[in-house]
């Protein structure tokens, strides 16, 4: 759900961001050598352009009273010889959880990459990431980075417009002005996410479908007539 910025969700955000910087402040007078392993300061402006779902709102404002707790600092090191604050840790534990349940739902839509052969890039996608302890210490900054990347529901969000952008410029393409706007007229009926299935599991209705070796007006009117049954 995308957010739409409140009067106490400002407040509430201006309020939050403040805890969090003077706890890091807090941390740091009593402990300089902390300072590389806290994390960078909260700006509310910043945030505001980042933060586009209530969803990654919430999350942020559980995160910081997560920080707030008193054993949030400490260093604690991982099996791959990385160290992190127990916040931190426990964050991208909680992240991952959140990727991966993701993933597993697309996993059911896309299907899990064959044994002894290629699968697909959607596959491949929605395969679960490794825990951050399963990965060698020079490889933990990828993983974390992509992590935190593909935790937020505005991430997905924009994986599934563009995904739909992509099909759409491929109807056009392919098809021309005049089929492709009947096309698109024909999946008015269908919810995006019907829609999207359709795109990630059906062959016939790929991208790749929309060039294959087969008159524009064959593909054209076999695609009018399969969404006429849906």
């Amino acid at each position: 759900m995308a957010i739409r910025w409140r009067n106490e969700d400002i407040a509430k955000l201006r309020n939050h961001v403040r805890k969090f910087n003077a706890k890091i402040t807090r941390e740091i007078k009593k402990n300089p050598k902390l300072k590389e392993f806290l994390p960078e300061r909260l700006n509310v402006n910043e945030l505001r352009d980042t933060i586009t779902t209530r969803r990654d709102f919430n999350n942020l404002i559980k995160s910081v009273n997560r920080f707030m707790e008193k054993k949030a600092t400490q260093i604690v090191t991982l099996g791959n010889g990385v160290s992190l604050t127990r916040w931190e840790k426990r964050e991208l534990q909680y992240k991952r959880a959140a990727v991966n349940n993701r993933k597993r739902k697309k996993r059911r839509v896309v299907g899990e990459v064959p044994k002894g052969r290629p699968g697909t890039l959607d596959q491949y996608d929605a395969m679960d990431l490794k825990d951050i302890s399963d990965v060698s210490a020079t490889a933990f900054e990828g993983l974390r980075e992509r992590i935190l990347r593909e935790s937020k529901q505005s991430y997905w969000d924009n994986k599934q417009q563009q995904m739909l952008a992509n099909w759409t410029q491929g109807l056009f393409n392919a098809f021309g002005e005049s089929k492709a706007l009947e096309i698109l007229k024909a999946t008015e009926k269908l919810d995006r996410s019907d829609l999207l299935e359709l795109i990630q599991t059906r062959d016939d209705f790929s991208i790749s479908f929309m060039y294959e070796d087969i008159s524009v007006q064959d593909k054209y009117e076999y695609l009018l007539e399969e969404l006429s049954l849906l």
